[in-house]
């Protein structure tokens, strides 16, 4: 009988190992047998200024994801118990993966909940079990082998809630619930700990809990976030990446923009919503209500202190920050427990590997010493850790500090002034200190959807994130250009960046977007911050969104174009720089100029713009200064 029980617990071994051979390759390779078709594809996708990522930068990536490397080795051996069924309140059962030290004992259970398959972080859940936790992986309903359909967002909620209730009644629990991971994994993390008491913290990193907020560009779409998430979770299993490569570059242009959604996958709801309405539109208030924030989101039903992890080239940055201060902000033993950590990176992106390996280190070992602390009271340094660290870029220095803004820190302008020719040199445009009463010919420039600006790093959501060199950027027509003049000493910046503009254009409606720069002596010119604005929309908040403004021809409005947060120092030597334009390809998708919706429009036509300063029309860049 032991000998029968035996050959049979090995055959179910091998053939779960089977199986999660099987979800490896069909999560990266897919049809071998069609392998060679992709192949010129691939290489076209390999090359492409959007995609293309070189061996060093994928090595960074990697490193990103080294758990292991970060955590000490133990002697705890671990068991992984595969496709386990965990019904939900409406009968959908989600499939889970649990990995835990052999033998009994009860744990605090850390929970990895997402839509990207349970093997894809099989390494960080080995490696944080060997610390003594159970780790609970499960695939969002829909997705691989959970029942159901996927929505993104609308059931992470209730169905977090659900899994929680599970995990409680299992002999391994000890009643403690934590969270870890990013992007997804950190946003599912944040949903569930709304309204739930059964979370004892979380510890999102490159996630966030304000999805309307996250997904908000002033009317603009995050195209290349979209057509990127869309190609690559439209199917119940993770378009394999060696499909993904071979056709995503050529869709970013497509036109109308119901076609950069893949023919292959059908009708996609969700994300045709997402190309449709801006996320403030009316047509979320349904999604918002489901997630019980259909008047924002409701910080004080959180009890679980956040130890959030976010870098200055994240997509997630601005809301993660937004997050951590309205946690401050109820005053909550929750809000004065957790801690907020902001370094140089980008959304699995960094400079080198020295910083990959430092982030590496916050979500892993920093994630479980904080662990150690909420769930076991260990005496470890945490209990020292003050609410915010955040890294200077420029200065290469992480400050600390008790919020966000830095305590006493102040709003500066700087004045944009030019004589008409900020788009035709560099040095045509400064930034001064005072409006003044001269330079009060407008700069103007021709906008051209059929030629945009091509987006070059930013804080945007896949791996060509970053920092990147802008100085090829200038030479086109259609950047504005504005520098202050030569920096005689340092000067820090540390909160958020606002640019005001009076603009006009002779379209039924446009884009204007600005990008801040750090330009070096050296000729280069670093993007640090960048935002955007739909002219329609200009009157947002005070109009809703699905009500746009009317745009009359050659009149002039003032507009604010928030660029987010920022903590950076321009060294001596350096200047400061603002470019002012109407793109940046595909990060955001082209305004037409038509005033018709670009999901089902592909007409185009040129846009005259211009741009005013002076006294009477002060556009102005104001940034916070600690």
């Amino acid at each position: 009988s032991n000998v029968r029980s035996a050959k049979k617990s090995q055959g179910n071994r091998m053939i779960n190992a089977l199986r999660k051979v099987n979800e490896v390759i069909s999560g990266t390779v897919g049809n071998i047998i069609v392998l060679p078709i992709r192949v010129p594809g691939m290489l076209r996708g390999t090359f492409d200024p959007q995609l293309r990522t070189s061996a060093n930068e994928l090595l960074n990536i990697m490193s990103m994801l080294g758990v292991k490397d970060c955590l000490p080795k133990t002697d705890i051996r671990v068991t992984v118990e595969r496709y386990i069924m965990i019904p939900m309140r409406d009968k959908v059962r989600l499939c889970a993966a649990v990995t835990r030290p052999t033998g009994d004992g009860r744990y605090p259970a850390i929970f990895f909940y997402h839509p990207y398959g349970r093997w894809a972080f099989d390494h960080a859940a080995i490696a944080i079990a060997k610390q003594g936790y159970v780790v609970v992986q499960i695939d969002e309903r829909g997705r691989f082998r959970s029942e159901g359909e996927w929505d993104m967002f609308r059931k992470s909620k209730d169905d977090g809630k659900d899994i929680c209730k599970w995990i409680v009644q299992q002999p391994w629990a000890n009643g403690q619930i934590g969270g870890w991971g990013p992007s997804m994994l950190a946003i599912n993390q944040c949903l569930t700990a709304l309204d739930n008491e059964l979370v004892t913290a979380v510890a999102p990193n490159l996630g966030c809990l304000d999805i309307r907020r996250l997904l908000h560009f002033n009317g603009a779409r995050p195209l290349l976030t979209i057509v990127f998430m869309t190609n690559f979770t439209a199917r119940r299993k993770t378009t394999p990446a060696a499909v993904f490569f071979s056709y995503v570059p050529s869709l970013y242009r497509k036109l109308p923009l119901s076609k950069v959604l893949h023919p292959s996958f059908g009708k996609i709801d969700l994300f045709e919503k997402f190309l449709l309405y801006d996320s403030y539109d009316p047509f979320f208030d349904e999604m918002a209500r489901e997630l019980d924030a259909e008047d924002g989101v409701k910080y004080s039903t959180i009890s679980a202190p956040f130890f959030s992890v976010t870098g200055w080239y994240d997509m997630f940055c601005d809301t993660m920050i937004h997050d951590f201060q309205q946690l401050q902000a109820t005053g909550s033993e929750a809000g004065r427990k957790s801690r907020l950590v902001i370094g140089p990176w980008g959304h699995y992106w960094s400079r080198n590997r020295k910083e990959a390996k430092e982030y590496a280190l916050y979500s892993s070992a920093e994630t479980l010493k904080w662990y150690e602390y909420i769930f076991r009271g260990a005496s470890n340094g945490v209990e020292k850790w003050p609410p915010v660290r955040y890294y200077v870029t420029g200065a290469d220095e992480w400050r600390s500090s008790d919020q966000w803004p830095p305590s006493g820190a102040k709003t500066s302008a700087l004045f944009l002034s030019s004589e008409g020719n900020a788009g035709t040199s560099a040095e045509g445009g400064k930034l001064i200190k005072e409006a003044n009463s001269s330079g009060k010919q407008p700069d103007c420039y021709l906008y051209n959807p059929a030629d945009p600006v091509p987006t070059r790093g930013g804080n945007h959501l896949i791996f060509t994130c970053g920092r990147a060199d802008q100085s090829k950027l200038e030479k086109r027509s259609d950047v504005l250009v504005y520098r202050t003049a030569v920096l005689q000493e340092p000067f820090e910046i540390a909160g958020p960046i606002e640019v005001v503009l009076f603009v006009s254009t002779n379209a039924p409606d446009t884009d204007f977007t600005a990008k801040l720069v750090d330009v070096c002596p050296d000729g280069k010119v670093w993007n640090l911050r960048d935002g955007i604005i739909r002219l329609r929309y200009r009157e947002f908040p005070r109009r809703p969104m699905n009500e746009p403004a009317e745009v009359e021809s050659g009149r002039v409005y003032k507009i604010s174009i928030e660029l987010g947060h920022m903590a950076h120092r321009f060294e001596k030597g350096h200047r400061i720089g603002l470019h002012v334009s109407s793109s940046n390809f595909p990060k955001y998708d082209r305004n037409l100029n038509t005033g018709e919706n670009p999901y089902s429009s592909e007409a185009i036509r040129k846009a005259e713009q211009r741009v005013y300063h002076g006294k009477e029309r002060p556009s102005r860049l104001l940034l916070t200064v600690p």
